[in-house]
């Protein structure tokens, strides 16, 4: 054993070179050199002593008095440590504290193998925000942790107010994975699970206890676990309700890999039910997918079904308002060089039976067609109908288009052609529509620059054509390819982009069409939106008609927002169905955060929707208590680890 003071240069086995510089502290090098692969490992102590063999190769390394390694962005600090170079392994068996990016860990023991890049902790204490863990054994991957027999917890306390006993843990960057988890409250066993995964970028709440009284379910309680996938990409809620009414269970997946600004879509929503005593159980599924594949494919699904329409409007409310109205709808389309196939079908949902109007509806198109200085468009769709009486029948529709654009500095002349042939058979009496369309359209842009960075566009259109049929009525009307009157029509759309020093704060859009032989407009549709500074935000849109009635419908908010306050305000609106406000608030103040929800039907002069809560921070735990009134009432405490709570700011 050698004590080294000096400056020396040594070769050693494997290519490594060890090297030592009078410092204040010892500075030691290892540098691992394979090729052009180089590794270094730096550690200082104020003590440095070396074990040579026989033939001077250096064996061992110790180090002794505030030791410090440093390895790419792991940090190792301790006592004492040895490096065995004849097998690159680092000992320590003195209390030490690794850290490596957001992972830290203390232990009284550790193997660190070099090349492998893995290591064994004993008797060890860990944090990865938001989680605390203790284990007897953690063993280090490249890019994994593992721990058996573990305590984890998002408590900072010794004696955790909450914690998770597991049988063994998988921790990566993208999630965590528990065998045998068992959930403790002080010492108090809540809940078993046998297998446990969580995402870590999503960082939905790991569990949600709540208790309370709901109409369909009676008194009772429901525990929610929030789960993720193997392959990381699918977040899994579960939910269990025991309720003094009956019992129920719940699934919700979602693909959590999906970035905000993509189109993709894909969740899956299934419940069931059952009332005590003689009642059979009810249930129900809803799904949504939407993805783009390679060679120009793409699929969309938005699917439901339902044992009956009150289980869909008790159980699933949310859904319920946004899909009962709407169809089952399967798309699939592939691009086949500049034409398009695309496969549809439609089924009209009710939800206690399945009822198709349309399986399937194929769709052969071209969209982009260049024919000389003109442009084309070509698409067939053959369709099958079946209506709620068993009857079947078949449509053919062939459409051909054809415009030649001109452009003159800012305005844009596009007079068209367009095609169409209709035909019909099955159980019914052949028929075939011959629609003729000659029409115009032009287009403008306009742009107005402020000197104050205020920019705003205006881009409208203007179009005029005539559809000359040969069947003025047919006895069907699924589509809009059964909708070819005999009229010319004006179409104005408007649009306005207001911008301020290259960031976007408004947007007006307006779309109007009008048939002049019958001198009727179809329903117009205006979307707006603005944001004044960083506060105040206002939305809307509203769909009317001219000639019928007015107003359609109606949704506007205006919302102002100020570090720890929100308040929205605005009016609904639904022809036949509701007309009324709606507001919501949202406070936090401490550690207490409140607020509500409400939609007023001035029609029927109630509330038709009330939402309030108020939590407060318990150190690691949020405590609340949520009251909702929909067509049914329900008012719930619940318990949720405070680093998942979640809030509306």
């Amino acid at each position: 054993m050698a004590s080294q003071t000096g400056k020396i240069l040594f070769p050693l086995q494997n290519n490594t070179m060890l090297k030592f510089k009078p410092l204040f502290l010892f500075l030691f090098f290892i540098s691992l050199s394979h090729g052009l692969y180089c590794q270094v490992i730096e550690c200082t102590a104020d003590n440095v002593y070396s074990e040579f063999s026989d033939t001077g190769d250096i064996l061992k390394t110790t180090f002794e008095g505030n030791v410090t390694i440093t390895y790419r962005d792991i940090v190792i600090t301790c006592e004492k440590a040895v490096i065995d170079h004849t097998k690159n392994l680092i000992t320590i068996e003195s209390q030490l504290k690794f850290s490596q990016k957001g992972f830290s860990l203390s232990a009284n023991q550790l193997l660190y193998d070099i090349d492998k890049e893995t290591g064994k902790f004993i008797d060890s204490r860990f944090s990865y925000k938001p989680f605390f863990g203790s284990s007897k054994v953690v063993e280090k991957d490249k890019d994994k942790i593992f721990a058996d027999t573990c305590i984890l917890t998002t408590c900072d306390r010794e004696n955790p107010h909450y914690h998770l006993l597991c049988g063994r843990i998988q921790l990566t960057e993208e999630k965590i994975s528990i065998k045998n988890l068992k959930l403790y409250f002080g010492n108090i066993p809540v809940f078993y699970i046998p297998a446990f995964s969580y995402n870590l970028i999503t960082k939905k709440p790991i569990f949600m206890v709540s208790a309370g009284y709901k109409t369909e379910i009676g008194n009772g309680i429901s525990i929610i676990f929030n789960n993720t996938s193997k392959s990381k990409k699918i977040d899994m809620e579960e939910r269990i309700d025991i309720g003094t009414e009956g019992l129920g269970a719940g699934l919700v997946l979602q693909d959590s890999t999906l970035p905000d600004t993509t189109s993709a879509i894909k969740k899956f929503q299934a419940y069931g039910f059952k009332k005590y005593g003689n009642y059979k159980a009810a249930y129900g599924f809803t799904g949504e997918f939407q993805q783009e594949f390679d060679y120009g494919q793409n699929v969309i699904l938005d699917w439901r079904w339902m044992k009956n329409e009150e289980f869909f409007r008790k159980h699933l409310y949310d859904q319920y308002l946004e899909k009962s109205k709407n169809p089952n709808y399967f798309s699939y389309s592939k691009i086949l060089g500049q034409g398009l196939v695309n496969v549809r079908v439609d089924e009209w949902a009710q939800e206690n039976f399945l009822s198709p109007s349309r399986i399937p509806e194929i769709e052969f198109s071209m969209p982009y067609i260049n024919i000389g200085n003109l442009f084309g468009s070509f698409n067939i769709v053959p369709t099958r109908f079946v209506d709620n009486k068993g009857d079947e029948y078949s449509r053919i529709v062939a459409d051909i288009g054809i415009e030649k654009p001109f452009s003159k500095f800012s305005t844009k002349i596009t007079p068209f052609i367009r095609i169409r042939n209709v035909f019909y058979t099955g159980q019914i009496e052949e028929i075939n529509n011959f629609i003729f369309t000659p029409g115009i359209n032009f287009q403008w842009l306009a742009m107005s620059d402020k000197k104050d960075g205020n920019v705003i566009y205006f881009s409208p259109s203007f179009a005029v054509f005539t559809n000359f049929p040969t069947k003025k009525v047919v006895p069907f009307s699924q589509d809009y390819y059964d909708s070819n009157p005999d009229s010319t029509f004006a179409s104005l759309n408007l649009s306005w982009d207001f911008w301020h020093r290259q960031t976007k704060t408004g947007n007006i859009t307006m779309m109007n069409l009008y048939d002049t032989g019958k001198n009727l407009f179809s329903d117009s549709v205006i979307l707006w939106n603005f944001s004044s500074g960083k506060k105040w935000f206002f939305q809307g849109q509203e769909r009317f008609n001219f000639s019928k009635g007015g107003i359609r419908e109606q949704l506007n908010t205006i919302t102002f927002k100020r570090n720890t306050l929100q308040v929205g305000f605005g009016n609904r609106y639904l022809s036949g169905y509701f007309d009324g406000v709606t507001a919501f608030f949202n406070k936090r103040k401490g550690d207490w955060e409140f607020g509500g929800a409400i939609d007023y039907d001035m029609q029927s002069d109630k509330f038709t929707s009330q939402r309030y809560y108020i939590q407060k921070n318990f150190h690691c735990l949020t405590i609340g208590i949520v009251y909702s009134k929909t067509s049914t009432t329900s008012i719930g405490l619940f318990i949720v680890p405070s680093a998942f709570a979640g809030s509306r700011f």
